[in-house]
C-alpha cells in the first residue's frame, strides 16, 4: 500500500491490494466483496449481493428485470475476476466507465432492465437509482448514491391508495 495527498482529488488517498485502484479518503466508501458469479464483473457495473463466502458478501450483476435482482449493493470499482475478492463503491465516484451512449452530465442513472449491470436514464418499472453521470464520455464518471426501488411497481401504489390500508 501507499498513502499520499492527491492534489488532483484534493484529499488523502491510498492504494490497497488492487493495483489499478485508488481510494480517496473522505470522498468514497468501498467494501471488499467476492465475485462468484461465473464471469468477470467489469469496472462500473452495478452489482447485487448473492450470498456470503469466507466472511465477504458475494456479488453478481444487478438488473432491474425483477425486484429481487434490482437491489443494488454497489458499483464495481475495478474489473473483478471470477472466484476472486475485489472492491465495490457504495458511495462516491467510480471512474473510467463508458457512459458515452447512456447519459448527459447530471443525468440520473437507473439500473437497466435490459442489460445486467448496465444503466439507463429512463426509470424502468422496477427502478433503482444508482447515481448521477458526472462525465459522459467513454471514460466517464459515476457519482454513486444508491436509492433502491425508487419507483415502486403500480400494485404497491394501488395498495397504498386503499382507504385505511397500511402504507408500504
Amino acid at each position: 500500500g501507499r498513502f499520499w495527498y492527491d492534489g488532483e482529488s484534493n484529499t488523502f488517498s491510498y492504494y490497497n491490494d488492487i493495483s489499478d485502484m485508488t481510494v480517496n479518503i473522505g470522498q468514497e466508501t468501498v467494501i471488499r466483496v467476492y465475485n462468484d458469479s461465473g464471469a468477470t464483473i467489469p469496472n462500473g457495473a452495478a452489482v447485487r449481493e448473492t450470498g456470503v463466502n469466507a466472511g465477504l458478501p458475494t456479488i453478481g450483476l444487478a438488473q432491474a428485470d425483477t425486484i429481487s435482482t434490482s437491489i443494488v449493493l454497489g458499483v464495481a470499482t475495478h474489473d473483478i475476476e471470477d472466484s476472486t475478492p475485489g472492491y465495490i463503491t457504495i458511495n462516491g465516484t467510480v471512474n473510467d466507465v463508458d457512459l458515452s451512449s447512456v447519459a448527459t452530465p447530471g443525468s440520473d442513472l437507473y439500473l437497466s432492465d435490459g442489460i445486467a449491470g448496465g444503466y439507463t436514464t429512463v426509470a424502468p418499472q422496477v427502478a433503482s437509482r444508482v447515481g448521477t453521470a458526472l462525465v459522459n464520455t467513454a471514460s466517464g464518471t459515476i457519482l454513486v448514491n444508491i436509492d433502491n426501488d425508487r419507483v415502486l411497481p403500480p400494485a404497491i401504489g394501488w395498495m397504498n391508495s386503499i382507504p385505511g390500508a397500511r402504507t408500504l
